[in-house]
């Protein structure tokens, strides 16, 4: 049996991957049709390394609206060439934050954005050299802590409308606007590791919510995963690695202001709504107060998590399961999870899960599990079968913005719960 004692060893590392010409941003690709005009804020790799008995676990978090297998993979092969090492794809997390104004690393949306290869290129080589860096380092000794924040930073962005006309009949329809009476996560989870100083050396910082708070379409930024990544760094005093795990935010996005009877009346009416627009005010205030929220967990003291053994698992699923299309050749659908322990994991799918999942997968994975989308090729968007059936962005709006062609299949939702249970049975 081994030892309980065996500490974690952690190493960490971030890269800067601004672009330095401008090149074309991914998502509201209806309103861009030139290359970014102005730099907000860098985007990053943040990567940390993971070491316990035999295992090494990458934790990589990329500034884009999404990542690839196929750049995952490649990075794996290039470390195992050139290092001598064995990294399976279930030791390697490549999650993207979902920010909306950065540029592609994937080429399989052209209408979401314009790949530049040039720019491409330069995210490899900065990965795979950030890569390198912390598999060169020994490695810190450090403790394992778990935090929870609670915040109302967000909302449902699915509102049921009703479509009064003079010509037909009433209709029901699902739009992109303030949803009050939707589900909406309120919690987000901070892992902390400490060396034997008591410093924080690292960060995983977990929430699900659309990185859509920016106020200018055509301004690079890494949005508020960045803002509250900054505040991060200034409060420990440190320029350390902080891993952002974008959540099931496929329907969840920033509520700027409060509330109004009269905002929920509307919604119990199924009047329409429009989305507040951020300004550069809005987006200062809304991302300070996210960030003094997760900033004061970390004051909060949390016990170790003992850590006995680290587990990974990953399996694949042909997205010809759920979709029904002419291009879902060679597509598939990424299941992983890392265990660290009983009382925490890391559970993660390569699509836009809507929030009503959690619901769904939490009983599976376990309540000390974060739950995160936007690993991988993101394909699709997975909503629950009622709202294949409700329709709307989320559900079939999306479809030919990801370059697909066809509808989702009956019982999408007991397929996603029969893998993740397949996943969770294969370590055990």
């Amino acid at each position: 049996m081994e030892s309980l004692n065996s500490p974690v060893l952690f190493s960490g590392s971030t890269a800067d991957i601004t672009p330095v010409k401008p090149v074309h941003l991914a998502g509201y690709q209806v309103v861009r049709n030139a290359p970014f005009d102005r730099i907000n804020d860098p985007l990053e790799i943040n990567v940390i390394l993971l070491r316990h008995q035999e295992r090494k676990i990458f934790i990589v978090s990329i500034d884009a609206l999404f990542t690839s297998h196929e750049l995952k993979t490649e990075a794996i092969r290039e470390l195992n060439r050139k290092h001598g090492e064995n990294i399976r794809e279930e030791d390697f997390i490549f999650n993207a934050s979902h920010t909306h104004f950065a540029p592609p690393v994937e080429a399989g949306k052209p209408m979401l954005g314009e790949l530049n290869n040039e720019y491409l290129l330069s995210v490899k080589e900065k990965l795979f050299h950030t890569l390198e860096q912390v598999l060169s380092e020994p490695g810190t000794p450090v403790t394992m802590h778990l935090h929870h924040f609670n915040t109302d930073h967000t909302i449902n962005r699915r509102r049921k409308i009703i479509n009064l006309s003079l010509r037909r009949f009433p209709s029901i329809s699902y739009k992109n606007a303030y949803a009050p009476l939707g589900k909406k996560n309120r919690n987000g989870s901070v892992i902390e590791f400490k060396n034997r100083e008591s410093q924080t050396v690292g960060l995983i910082w977990h929430f699900a919510c659309h990185p859509v708070a920016f106020y200018e379409f055509n301004t690079l930024s890494a949005d508020f995963p960045g803002a509250v990544r900054t505040k991060l760094r200034n409060s420990t005093g440190k320029n350390i690695s902080v891993c952002f795990l974008q959540g099931f935010a496929g329907d969840i996005r920033p509520r700027f202001g409060k509330l109004t009877r009269w905002d929920y009346l509307k919604s119990l009416l199924l009047l329409p709504q429009k989305i507040p627009a951020s300004t550069e005010k809005i987006y200062a205030e809304w991302t300070l107060s996210l960030s003094r929220a997760v900033i004061e967990c970390l004051n909060v003291n949390s016990p170790e998590i003992a850590v006995s053994r680290m587990e990974t698992a990953i399996i694949k699923k042909p997205l010809s399961e759920i979709f029904e299309g002419e291009n879902t050749v060679n597509k598939y659908l990424y299941f992983q999870a890392v265990q660290f322990s009983d009382q925490l994991s890391i559970a993660c799918i390569s699509a836009e899960p809507l929030i009503e999942y959690e619901d769904l997968l939490k009983g599976i994975a376990g309540k000390g599990t974060l739950l995160c989308g936007y690993t991988d090729s993101v394909h699709l968007y997975l909503p629950t079968d009622r709202q294949v059936k409700e329709g709307g962005y989320e559900a079939d709006g999306f479809i030919p913005l990801f370059s697909l062609k066809g509808k989702f299949r009956n019982e999408v939702q007991e397929k996603i719960i029969s893998a993740f249970k397949e996943l969770f049975i294969s370590w055990h």
